[in-house]
C-alpha cells in the first residue's frame, strides 16, 4: 500500500472509531454528547495530518489543506462544546 493508502485508511479507521463511540447507546444530552466524538475526531486528524506532513511522507498535494482544515474544525467544535457544557451548568 502507497503511504497516501496508508494515510486515508488511518483517517478512516479514527473516523469509524469516533463515531461509533459518540452514537452508542442511549441520547442523554443530545447535543453536547454528539459533539464530544467530532472533537476527538478531528483532534485526531488533524494530529495525524501533521505528523504524516513533517515526517516527511509523500502523500500529495492537499495534505496541508486538510490538516489546517481538520484544526479548524476542532477548535470550531471546541467552542460549541465549551457552550454547550455553559448552557447545561
Amino acid at each position: 500500500m502507497n503511504a497516501s493508502g496508508n494515510a486515508v485508511s488511518r483517517i478512516s479507521g479514527l473516523m469509524m472509531l469516533c463515531l461509533a463511540l459518540g452514537y452508542s447507546g442511549k441520547s442523554e444530552g443530545g447535543r453536547r454528547r454528539a459533539l464530544a466524538p467530532l472533537l476527538a475526531l478531528s483532534l485526531l486528524a488533524a494530529g495525524f495530518l501533521i505528523y504524516t506532513g513533517v515526517t516527511g511522507a509523500t502523500v500529495g498535494l492537499l495534505l496541508w489543506p486538510a490538516a489546517a482544515t481538520h484544526f479548524i474544525l476542532a477548535i470550531l467544535l471546541g467552542r460549541a462544546w465549551m457552550e454547550s457544557q455553559w448552557a447545561t451548568g
